[in-house]
């Protein structure tokens, strides 16, 4: 699922919460799809990486573990992505550059 996750592909994502996989599960991701390595990674963590506000709220919404220690890290990351949308997402009320540089 981490690979749907990076690819974007939100129809596979679904399809694998449908049956039953596990939004959590740490994979490998292939080098081309995050930053140009192979990494392993949860389907969020690639979500996030992959900049993609649907993916995010898809697994957030269908069991991927946030809490808020998490979701802060998350929200930076993407805020440090350039990915804008996944950061505000993430954080909430409070916006992502208060929570990313204090």
């Amino acid at each position: 699922m981490a690979e749907a996750a990076a690819a974007r592909d939100i129809g596979t994502i679904a399809a694998m919460l449908d049956r039953g996989d596990d939004p959590n599960a740490r994979r490998y991701v292939r080098a081309p799809l995050i930053d140009g390595v192979a990494v392993e990674m949860t389907p969020l963590e690639a979500g996030v990486a992959a900049g993609r506000l649907e993916v995010v709220h898809l697994l957030t919404t269908r069991g991927a573990a946030l809490d808020d220690r998490r979701r802060v890290a998350l929200a930076c990351e993407a805020l440090h992505r350039g990915y804008k949308d996944v950061a505000e997402f993430l954080a909430g009320a409070v916006t992502a550059a208060r929570l990313c540089n204090p």
